[in-house]
């Protein structure tokens, strides 16, 4: 071919009409054949503006619009990609004379370029400008290379009176080789880069149009502004109104999941490819690789613009770790690829439930500490019915629940159906027909366990393709209230059930029995009495809340599919009266502590809720839930002298309503929820602890992290497995007197309980609380002490029954409140005297010794203590501290005893308003472990503790820090040895087995659950999957190693320790490919 060389000196050919251009036509649904050089329409139709190809006559515009090129020293060489070129980076400079050369709404440019080997490169060079320094038109830029050759393209848009950048994804631009580059923009602010066939990123802004129109020439791979030349040759040089296709393949990877947990079965991902060649697509092979890991197949034939859809299911049984899966078709140049990102996070032990609530997804990272389970990610406002999600709301969802799981926390819904309810008009009304204020839900009607159905159906079909949403937490922030409806539907609800009506008397939650005539005065009324009866109904069935708890766990039940260990919580349980009905239909319930300034309380909330589980005649787990603030009024009041600069600080842009809880409070409220038997945990409220405008008390999240570290994660697995220790000493929540005599703590009144409970928990006195209904069915058998507070009205089949268990040897202690048919063996409401009196001889009287001091008077406590030494009863557990709490749980054949340290006085962060005492101090006692011979163990420092031996019985001096507790395994048998079996040889890909064995006496299985932590190490000395805690139970553990086919082949060192005695050992492993 004849190379051209032309030198002129500003020589100017105008073209006509190149500026006005037709709207920019909708995006071409085929490829334009860049591959090869342009011609025909391809060069000269409607929508090219500008086309030069370097050949025969190489400054002109091939698309006939007469765009000449000004050329100023360039060189013009035969090599190009088809025929000659345009040689850059000389000191000349190439321009399209026309001014007006400007797209109008969406455009597309594209060249082939080779880069040339020059130290130029290594700064950022120019393709394209028609834009020099102004805010007008477009420039096309090479950013300087990265470390790795790589290098960004840059393309500015110009609006008038503001300019916009976008950069494509970094590329490969080898020396000397031809890469055809090009960049599309839409008119409404969205750019797309491509490199061959494939997409090299996009960039969108908002409030962008067409460009603004200027006067600057168009040139070539040079700037006006400054930039550097490119260096190279550039062929085939287009510029066409619109958006233009350059991808060979359409290609799309759509995941409604990119992370899994290991061995979860995946939704497949599809893979759509459309082609968009203008030729047939005839025997191509797709592949999919994974990390270096190939697979190909033969593709189907595909006429072009057709679409093929294929599916790719991940292999979650690869080891935990992040993947990238590529899918490519064609070759050469038009080989199309598409990457996506995915995750496979490793599963856990089987730990303590603990759910993280009220935390954003972004917040996540830094509680990963707080040894969370669980979080809440799905709301009201993400669930159909409840809130206002619909079907593809959880597609929007899904990365939070993402994000969750690469934390370390599975998803839990935080449900509250009171919204939809009261605005479905299911309200409450009394006698007079109005609603009540503040509105209460009512469950009563028909309709409403449907809707609660219908809530739960379309919630579980929603999301139970989502493999990490692990639980649901049903709740009710009015909680139905405490008053009965007593509309025309309840009424006729209740004739039906009865044959009688609802009696006149009942007007509000409870009829005090002083009101109604003729009572009896021995306060004993038969159990069919109109009014106990109506409440008895109205608590067990009539409000309809069972009902609807039902529902919503059956409709998920029939739809969970593969969820076979997702659970639902319904709260709250106890915030109503002492009578069981509204979970018969269900596995799990929760409530929190009426008062978190107190840890007692928290550890009430937990008993009431193991006496509404046990009434229900059911194994219903509990969870303990804990809201990590207060309400500033409770402890802080607003304008408070003194008030701490951490919440002043807080105020600053409007006052703080709610503050965070005190570090040595939220610590103790923690060991004394763990302390009882439950199933789980959460943490409510958690942004007061890390959120930069909420959070007043930055140690409270290292305190909740003390927890964590120290109790939650090594204990959490055997904390979770054990069972209500059955007391000999019971409390009587009456049901009756909490409807005929307005009794009941969880009105926050019943003073005298309250007061009891607390003062029970001092003198080391551990009480199960019962129902009349557990009582009647058996709750007193075995059992030594009866304790009835406020015990005003009792029905005669629980007097009779209490009467013949004092008959067989039961003794009751009461207040001045029991029911007069009932007669009390002791009350702690007589001071009793210190010591008994002693005969004394008459002496004379000496004017000069004063007169002696009559012994100050016993508290609650030693009058409770001295109560049942008198009734033939002393705790099995005591110490001779007030200040500590022993709290009791059965493991096994063992007790898991949790001792407390509540010593506190006020503190100078909200002490100083004498609302609460929230500085510990830390405390030294004596535990009696009133027996003769037993093995004591520290969980909670891994070591056997040597009682000494006195009058009194067993005696373990402790020195507990502050708000600080123990863990003490107290067994009848010793533990004396632990056998570990590991295979020695295993196979990539296939399962090995971990056997742990602790033995006792004549080598038999330890009679309860021992924690043991197992640290799991792969050849590389990275932690494996299962590395964490674990429990034995029964002398026994197994855990199934399954082996991933990509495991680093190698020696395995696994090392276990359990955490009663201490005892550790090392066994090691040799996995082959």
């Amino acid at each position: 071919m004849r190379l051209f060389s032309v030198i002129l000196l500003h020589l100017a050919l105008a073209g006509a009409g190149l500026g006005a251009t037709k709207p920019a036509a909708p995006p071409p649904l085929l490829q334009d054949p860049w591959d090869e050089s342009y011609a025909n329409l391809d060069a000269t139709g409607p929508h090219v503006l500008g086309c030069w190809k370097f050949d025969e006559m190489p400054l002109s515009d091939a698309s006939g619009r007469g765009a000449q090129l000004i050329v100023d020293r360039a060189n013009l060489v035969p090599e190009g990609r088809f025929g000659g070129g345009l040689k850059c980076g000389t000191p000349a400079r190439v321009a399209v004379a026309h001014p007006h050369l400007t797209p109008q709404g969406a455009f597309s440019a594209e060249m082939w370029v080779r880069p040339a080997a020059s130290p130029v490169m290594q700064k950022a060079v120019c393709l394209l400008d028609k834009q020099g320094a102004r805010m007008e038109e477009f420039s096309w830029s090479l950013l300087p290379p990265d470390q790795g050759g790589l290098r960004q393209m840059m393309v500015r848009l110009g609006f008038g009176t503001y300019a916009k950048e976008f950069a494509s994804e970094p590329v490969l631009l080898p020396v000397d080789e031809w890469r055809h580059l090009a960049f599309s923009y839409d008119g409404a602010g969205k750019v797309v880069f491509h490199v061959d066939a494939q997409v090299a990123g996009e960039g969108y802004a908002e409030r962008c149009g067409a460009v603004a129109a200027g006067t600057q020439a168009l040139y070539l791979g040079h700037s006006s502004g400054g930039m550097g030349a490119f260096q190279g040759i550039m062929d085939e040089v287009r510029l066409c109104s619109g958006v233009r296709g350059y991808a060979a393949f359409a290609l799309s990877i759509d995941g409604t999941s990119h992370v899994w947990e290991r061995m979860e079965r995946p939704l497949p991902m599809k893979i759509t490819c459309t082609n968009l060649r203008r030729v047939a697509l005839r025997g191509a092979n797709m592949t999919f690789s994974v990390n270096g890991e190939t697979q190909s197949f033969i593709f189907p034939d595909l006429e072009p613009g057709t679409t093929n859809v294929n599916e790719f299911g991940p292999d979650t049984a690869l080891k935990p770790g992040a993947y990238m899966l590529e899918v490519a078709i064609g070759t050469g140049l038009s080989r199309t690829s598409r990457t996506q990102a995915f995750q496979i996070t490793a599963r856990h032990s089987h730990m303590l439930p603990v759910v993280l609530d009220g935390v954003a997804v972004e917040a996540l990272p830094q509680m990963k500490d707080l040894a969370c389970t669980h979080w809440t990610g799905i709301l009201n406002d993400d669930a159909p019915y409840v809130g206002t999600a619909n079907k593809y709301h959880p597609l929007t969802v899904r990365p939070r629940l993402e994000t969750g799981l690469l934390n370390g926390m599975r998803t839990v819904a935080k449900l509250d159906h009171d919204q939809i309810m009261l605005s479905r008009g299911l309200k409450k009304v009394g006698r007079d027909g109005k609603e009540y204020i503040p509105a209460e839900v009512n469950f009563a009607p028909a309709g409403a366990a449907s809707l609660v159905e219908a809530c739960g159906n379309m919630f579980t079909l929603y999301y139970r393709t989502f493999g990490n949403w692990n639980g649901v937490m049903l709740g009710s922030s009015y909680s139905g209230g405490w008053n009965p409806s007593l509309g025309k539907a309840e009424q006729d609800a209740y004739q039906k059930y009865s044959g009688q009506g609802i009696p006149a008397e009942v007007q509000a939650d409870f009829v005090h029995w002083e009101k109604l005539p003729g009572f009896p005065p021995d306060r004993m009324i038969p159990d069919d009495h109109p009014v106990l009866k109506y409440y008895r109904w109205y608590w067990s069935e009539g409000n309809g809340r069972g009902a609807a708890n039902e529902a919503w766990f059956k409709s998920y039940d029939r739809r969970k599919q593969e969820h076979v260990d997702t659970w639902i919580m319904h709260h709250p349980s106890v915030r109503q009266p002492s009578k069981a009905g509204a979970f018969d239909g269900v596995n799990i319930i929760g409530d929190q502590s009426m008062d978190t300034r107190d840890p007692l309380m928290a550890g009430l909330c937990m008993d009431q809720q193991l006496a509404m589980g046990a009434a229900h005649k059911r194994d219903l787990g509990v969870f303990g839930i804990l809201p990590l603030s207060w309400g500033r009024a409770l402890v802080s009041p607003a304008g408070a002298e003194g008030t701490a600069s951490s919440i002043l600080q807080a105020d600053r842009l409007m006052p703080a309503q709610r503050i965070t809880m005190a570090p040595a409070l939220l610590k103790e409220n923690l060991w004394m929820l763990l302390s009882r038997p439950l199933k789980g945990l959460v943490l409510g409220e958690g942004a007061t602890l890390c959120g930069a405008s909420s959070c007043t008390h930055p140690q409270s999240l290292t305190a909740a992290r003390d927890v964590a570290q120290r109790l939650l994660r090594p204990l959490g697995p055997m904390l979770g497995r054990r069972q209500v220790w059955r007391s000999p000493v019971v409390l009587l929540e009456s049901f009756t007197s909490q409807v005929m005599a307005g009794r009941g703590l969880y009105r926050g009144g019943a003073s005298n309980t309250l007061e009891l409970w607390q003062a029970l928990q001092r003198a080391h006195i551990q009480a199960d609380i019962v129902y009349e209904e557990s009582l009647m069915d058996g709750a007193l058998d075995g059992r030594q002490i009866l304790l009835m507070p406020d015990c005003n009205v009792l029905p005669v089949s629980v007097v009779e029954r209490i009467r013949d268990w004092q008959k067989s040897g039961g003794k009751v202690l009461a207040d001045d409140h029991l029911c007069p048919a009932l007669k009390a063996d002791a009350s702690w409401l007589q001071p009793m005297p210190e010591h008994p009196p002693q005969p004394q001889a008459v002496q004379a009287p000496d004017a000069t010794s004063p007169p002696a001091e009559p012994p100050p008077p016993l508290s609650l406590p030693e009058r409770l203590t001295a109560l049942c030494k008198d009734q033939g009863w002393q705790p099995k557990v005591s110490c001779d501290s007030a200040e500590v709490i022993l709290h009791t749980s059965q493991t096994g054949e063992a007790l898991c005893l949790f001792v407390i340290n509540d010593r506190r006085e006020a503190g100078t962060y909200v002490g100083q308003h004498g609302l609460v005492k929230e500085s510990a101090l830390p405390v030294t006692t004596n535990l009696n472990l009133g027996q003769d011979k037993v093995n004591v163990y520290d969980l909670t420092r891994s070591t056997f503790l040597l009682p000494k031996r006195e009058d009194s019985g067993l005696i373990i001096p402790l020195k507990l820090g502050p708000s600080e507790g123990r863990v003490l395994l107290l067994s009848p048998v010793p533990l004396l040895e632990m056998q570990a079996e590991v295979p020695e040889t295993a196979t990539c890909g296939n399962t090995a087995e971990l056997r742990v064995r602790l033995l006792t006496s004549g080598g038999m299985p330890m009679p309860a659950s021992i924690p043991v932590a197992v640290t799991i190490r792969d050849a590389d000395g990275a932690p494996a999957e299962f590395d964490g805690y674990h429990v034995v139970e029964n002398g026994e553990l197994t855990l199934r190693l399954d082996l991933a086919r990509n495991e680093t082949p190698g020696t395995w060192e696994i090392h276990i320790r359990e955490l009663a005695s201490g005892m550790e050992t090392t066994k090691w492993m040799q996995v082959s490919p």
